[in-house]
């Protein structure tokens, strides 16, 4: 027979939050929200990914502009006219959350990962346009928002989501412990995950 009692754990495309459930029925009262959603994931990996790459494309603009003060022919290249922004935009958050999806990962050693030498962490990426990314750092930190992002590193985007926002252990926690004593201990030791946000590897 299934398990009637227990904790879940949900993150989810717009949702991350913790609701102990007891002999089939759910306990309003420990509910806990407020975790880093599946979009809050893509907005750090577009942010992160393309803000990089719009940096390497101004310093193609600059070669470019060189080679035309030297007199050499530059290639011509479509501009982007105001109608097509609107898009752009969204083919970078399609792009972002393909991604998180097909190359991030969560570290068991958090800090042991992120000593590892870029080479060992690349993964490539070919995006619509015949451009490749390279990925490194950012495939195991995106995920780790979900669990501690303060340790993802100095970010604006992040900083203000983490004023509001906790880990998912950290809900899990306070929704078990807004449950009677006498039933936390069977809460903890049947819980239950769901949603997107949960099927990286690691």
């Amino acid at each position: 027979a299934g398990k009637s009692t227990g904790l879940l754990v949900h993150a989810g495309k717009t949702s991350a939050y913790s609701l102990a459930l007891y002999e089939g029925y759910s306990l309003p009262h420990t509910f806990e929200d407020k975790g880093f959603t599946g979009d809050d994931l893509d907005k750090f990996m577009e942010e992160k990914v393309f803000s990089s790459r719009q940096e390497v494309e101004r310093k193609e603009e600059k070669t470019r502009k060189r080679g035309r003060d030297q007199g050499e022919e530059p290639e011509e290249r479509p501009r982007e006219s105001p109608g097509n922004q609107g898009l752009l935009t969204q083919e970078k958050q399609l792009q972002a959350r393909q991604m998180k999806e097909r190359l991030c990962y969560v570290a068991l050693d958090f800090e042991g990962e992120n000593k590892k030498s870029e080479q060992a962490m690349c993964a490539k990426y070919l995006l619509p346009d015949g451009n490749v990314l390279k990925l490194a750092k950012e495939r195991f930190t995106c995920p780790e928002l979900l669990f501690n992002p303060k340790v993802v590193g100095r970010d604006a985007y992040v900083d203000e989501l983490s004023e509001v926002k906790n880990g998912l252990q950290i809900l899990a926690d306070n929704a078990a412990g807004k449950a009677d004593a006498g039933i936390r201990k069977d809460l903890l030791s049947n819980i239950v995950i769901s949603g997107g946000s949960t099927l990286f590897e690691g």
